[in-house]
């Protein structure tokens, strides 16, 4: 019996550092942070994950925060001038 449930949690389980959702979410919860990943290899493509998501999502010209912060930046600018 117990190695079925073994099992059944490894089919389950097995690879759910290799989810996208859940690394992110993991990685962004202050309670786990990146306490909870198998190895060090693991632990460190998460944060290599986090960091380039995050990169990517703030140089996106669809990004209406880089926006106001751009058109934000120009209104302060011509305050100065």
């Amino acid at each position: 019996m117990r190695d079925e449930m073994v099992q059944s949690l490894n089919r389950r389980f097995g690879n759910i550092e290799s989810n996208e959702t859940l690394v992110l979410a993991t990685m962004l919860d202050p309670c786990f942070k990146d306490k909870i990943f198998s190895g060090v290899a693991e632990r460190d493509a998460a944060k290599s994950m986090l960091v380039d998501k995050s990169t990517r999502y703030y140089h996106n010209q669809d990004n209406p925060r880089r926006k106001n912060y751009q058109w934000s930046h120009l209104k302060n600018a011509r305050k100065l001038q």
